[in-house]
């Protein structure tokens, strides 16, 4: 179900989570978006006691890592964060509490992701 788009050499936008039941459907509109926009990724799934920091600086590292200095992180509370190399560690493009996230705006946030990118103008979230 879920897949990959990278070429070995290719620059791709990372997004960690931490995958269960709840994760996963918003996981999966993050990627839509994404490849709504044609941007390439790799999905990085994280074990719950695996997590030595919180979702905004798990969201920065991801981002730091990334050939397109875009990452995302999907917290265990399905907190999710959208952030840049270039921001500060704690201060993300975007920040959606658990309460906060639904189907429609995770997918908006891999759209953002991507237009991010290619420099585009971000969708309201």
């Amino acid at each position: 179900m879920l897949k990959n788009r990278k070429s070995d050499s290719g620059p791709t936008v990372i997004i960690g989570c931490v995958l269960n039941t709840d994760t996963n459907h918003f996981l999966s509109e993050i990627i839509f978006g994404l490849e709504e926009e044609e941007i390439p990724f790799i999905v990085e799934k994280q074990d719950d006691n695996d997590l030595i920091c919180d979702t905004v600086e798990s969201a920065y590292n991801m981002a730091l890592r990334s050939s397109l200095a875009v990452g995302i992180f999907i917290g265990r509370d399905k907190e999710i964060v959208l952030h840049h190399k270039k921001l500060p560690p704690k201060q993300p493009y975007f920040y959606l509490e658990p309460n906060e996230v639904n189907l429609d705006k995770a997918r908006r946030i891999g759209t953002n992701a991507g237009r991010i990118v290619k420099r585009l103008p971000l969708l309201d979230i």
